[in-house]
């Protein structure tokens, strides 16, 4: 959704300069996100990762500004 044309042009890219930056975390978060929607728990390592992924995305919101 994020990097589709008509949202990233109208509303995402001037939140992420990158759309690389977007791709590439939710990459790395496919795994975790397919145990989510199938109800499967959640390992603390797959926890750690959703940590580590959003502080990524924060810090690159807030350095693009």
């Amino acid at each position: 959704v994020i990097c589709k044309a008509d949202n990233w042009g109208n509303v995402f890219s001037r939140y992420f300069i990158r759309q690389e930056n977007v791709r590439e975390s939710f990459q790395r978060l496919h795994l975790v996100r397919i145990d989510i929607m199938h109800a499967r728990p959640i390992t603390q390592d797959d926890q750690m990762l959703l940590y580590v992924e959003l502080k990524r995305l924060i810090s690159i919101i807030s350095s693009e500004d």
